[in-house]
């Protein structure tokens, strides 16, 4: 049964969504839909046609993530941007949430969209799972985009760091404090106004279930990439804020240095979000990798 919660959810996405990608519809174009995927709900963005994108966000996150990036290649291109399982409006079942989980989802549902060779976006943990995905199936991942990407081993000191942090954060100043380790412009990323619309969101998103077993999981060494990094085929983009607090910049060179063929990008005074806090930069940098 679909909540009061979810329909809440379901109204505000559509209405953004409908401004975002004004341009790019029809009156009556419709921008979200449902599709049932393991038997659950999974809530997704496709909007435009061509050589379909899939968009990953990361963990705590929805696909509003992509508001500022999906505008720009709709035009060119079919965009999808999914909710993972666990997340936004799609279902919240009682599963392990591993990332082998997820990938399981996303296959699945691009199993079921009929889609037989796809690019992925991945930030944080989206990248995580697109790049285990592109492992699985090298046959239906043509390019890669790894977002200050998760999924490597931390050193120790890294990871005490993570462990003490919120990842869910039930509180405003929790909610501050995450926001800050997220971006590098401090001030305009932690006002009170965005800490609210952030707070809110994670509110109404209730994913905080999710996060925790998703935490749980992280520790599993058996879900790192690490070792396994020299096996991706796909043609792979690195894209990483010099800055980013939460998957030091040190890991984009872990992954362009074993990756094969792997292109790096930095951007300079950005954090963990880029796709956010240097879109323009952000969409440029992705245009010219899928030329």
């Amino acid at each position: 049964m679909i909540t009061v919660r979810t329909q809440v959810i379901d109204i505000a996405t559509d209405f953004f969504g409908r401004i975002a990608y004004r341009s790019a519809l029809s009156k009556n174009k419709k921008i979200s839909h449902t599709i049932k995927v393991k038997g659950h709900r999974i809530w997704y963005h496709d909007i435009g046609q061509g050589h379909p994108i899939v968009f990953l966000h990361g963990l705590g996150s929805n696909s509003l993530s992509w508001l500022m990036t999906l505008p720009a290649f709709c035009q060119d291109y079919r965009v999808i941007a999914i909710d993972h399982i666990g997340h936004g409006r799609s279902d919240k079942p009682e599963i392990p949430y591993k990332i082998t989980d997820f990938v399981d989802y996303l296959e699945a549902f691009l199993s079921a969209l009929g889609l037989k060779h796809v690019d992925l976006v991945g930030s944080s943990l989206g990248g995580w799972i697109a790049a285990r995905l592109a492992l699985r199936r090298p046959d239906l991942v043509n390019r890669l985009v790894l977002v200050g990407s998760a999924g490597l081993q931390p050193w120790p000191e890294l990871r005490e760091k993570l462990e003490n942090t919120k990842f869910a954060p039930r509180t405003t100043q929790e909610v501050k404090t995450f926001l800050s380790m997220c971006f590098y412009d401090k001030v305009r990323y932690t006002n009170q106004f965005s800490v609210l619309v952030s707070y809110l969101i994670r509110s109404l998103d209730d994913s905080y279930g999710t996060i925790e077993k998703v935490l749980e999981s992280a520790l599993d060494p058996n879900e790192w990439l690490d070792g396994k990094l020299a096996e991706i085929r796909a043609k792979t983009l690195v894209l990483w804020g010099q800055e980013d607090e939460l998957m030091p910049v040190e890991f984009a060179n872990q992954f362009a240095n074993h990756i094969p063929n792997a292109e790096l990008e930095i951007l300079n005074q950005c954090g963990h979000v880029p796709q956010i806090e240097r879109a323009k930069d952000f969409n440029l940098i992705l245009k010219n990798f899928f030329k």
